[in-house]
């Protein structure tokens, strides 16, 4: 038995088996097919996945189309209707059907209001500056009855 530092016996029998080189080989050739085909098989799982997406997104594609064209579909009728409630012949169908015909207005439906010359604008405008004023002064709201004159009932 060696016990000195630094002196190994390196032939040492049975401790541990010869190394075949032809095993080094094999197995590396093991090892790159595996990663060959680790590699193919990822490829076509990515296909598979990227086809089932686009499948998807062409389905949603194809149920968007449908939909625009039903709503096209619908708004030509809409515009249709529209066209047709607008015209005068329905119009007057409605007026038939509802009795809807034209009376005369009642007195209490009707105001007249007078149209001033620039010379009475002027005045009235004047006429509101003072009451403005003096309701401002007096601090409450008193209201003149003849501002509103020019507006009678009939």
């Amino acid at each position: 038995m060696n016990i000195q530092p630094g002196r190994m016996n390196r032939n040492r029998s049975g401790s541990t088996a010869r190394r075949d080189p032809q095993f080094g080989r094999q197995l590396g050739r093991v090892v790159a097919v595996v990663l060959f085909l680790a590699l193919i098989s990822s490829v076509l799982a990515a296909h598979i996945f990227m086809k089932q997406k686009i499948t998807e997104k062409e389905r949603r594609i194809r149920e968007a189309k449908l939909n625009i064209s039903r709503i096209n579909t619908e708004l030509v009728n809409l515009r249709n209707q529209y066209e047709e409630k607008c015209s005068f012949p329905f119009i007057r169908r409605q007026i038939v059907r509802f009795k809807l015909d034209l009376v005369p207005a009642e007195p209490g439906q009707v105001v007249r209001m007078a149209i001033y010359s620039p010379a009475q604008a002027a005045r009235l405008t004047a006429q509101r500056e003072r009451g403005a004023a003096g309701i401002a002064s007096r601090g409450n709201m008193v209201r003149d009855p003849r501002h509103f004159r020019s507006m009678t009932r009939e």
